[in-house]
């Protein structure tokens, strides 16, 4: 009997855990969420090289002020989901440079470098891909598992009071 009420405790804790994770999961009602604001562009270039910088994260609909080493370049639109892309011409000289994205809320800065005989997209860092999961799936993974335990509670207690009896019956 106490062998009972404690695999029926267990599935309750697991139904617990498991709506906890579902709610904890599930967005606000209505909340758009936006990944964090980032640019890129590619690191290397050749001299009048075309460029173009690329951004997430914006002000939806802002406009974005495009600077070369503190130098306005021009201005583009954010899209509604928070994106951009710029189309600029490097410099002819060789040498490090800044690119900045302005729209108000997000200033940030990004390099490359002007070089000749090479270019293209070697090095630098990775770009943004999206948000990280890991968080989410990790709580979904909890949730899952509690719910399995549940399930194998229920499904593998009826075949045990089976056994127990035949061992009664048989002694």
């Amino acid at each position: 009997m106490a062998l009972r009420r404690l695999r029926v405790l267990f599935g309750l804790l697991a139904l617990l855990v498991a709506t906890a994770v579902t709610v904890a999961v599930a967005p606000a009602s209505g909340a758009i969420t936006y990944p964090p604001a980032s640019i890129e562009t590619k690191p290397v270039t050749q001299p009048n090289g075309s460029m173009t910088l690329t951004g997430v994260g914006f002000t939806p609909g802002a406009t974005v002020q495009v600077s070369l080493d503190g130098a306005p370049i021009g201005t583009t639109t954010a899209a509604p989901d928070g994106t951009f892309a710029f189309n600029f011409t490097a410099p002819a000289k060789v040498g490090p440079y800044q690119i900045s994205a302005n729209d108000g809320t997000n200033n940030l800065t990004t390099t490359f470098r002007v070089e000749t005989g090479g270019g293209g997209g070697g090095g630098g860092g990775l770009p943004y891909t999206g948000t990280s999961s890991t968080p989410w799936l990790i709580r979904i993974g909890i949730g899952l598992l509690a719910v399995g335990g549940v399930f194998v509670a229920l499904v593998r207690s009826p075949a045990r009071r089976r056994e127990a009896d035949r061992a009664r019956v048989d002694a």
